[in-house]
């Protein structure tokens, strides 16, 4: 999914089934509305649910849309050499989306067992 503003474009991923959108702090900086495109291109209109920009992280919400949610696998459940995602893209690479592949790094685990 791509976040609209007035002021360019960010990534996002479908939180829970009630349209609850979570994105980065940056990606909204200070407007309250937004445009929302499916990866079908299907657009809806969102607001603003709230902010944290210390951690960089916002939420806004679509009203009815049946947008289907994530689904998040249960992290401390990874082993070394498990295959990880990171989800988003950087607004300015005119690439829709991007998933990056990453080994998890588990010193504490690894430092545990020596």
């Amino acid at each position: 999914m791509q976040i609209e503003t007035s002021t360019g474009l960010g990534s996002d991923v479908v939180f829970d089934g009630d349209g609850h959108i979570v994105t980065n702090a940056h990606v909204v900086g200070s407007a309250m509305s937004f445009i929302v495109t499916t990866l079908t291109g299907k657009q809806y209109k969102a607001s603003l649910v709230g902010a944290f920009p210390a951690d960089d992280l916002a939420v806004i919400k679509v009203s009815g849309a049946k947008l289907k949610p994530a689904v998040f696998a249960d992290s401390l459940k990874l082993e070394v050499g498990d295959i990880a995602m990171a989800i988003g893209c950087r607004a300015s690479s005119r690439r829709a989306r991007r998933s990056i592949p990453a080994t998890r790094a588990a010193r504490s685990r690894t430092s545990r067992a020596a």
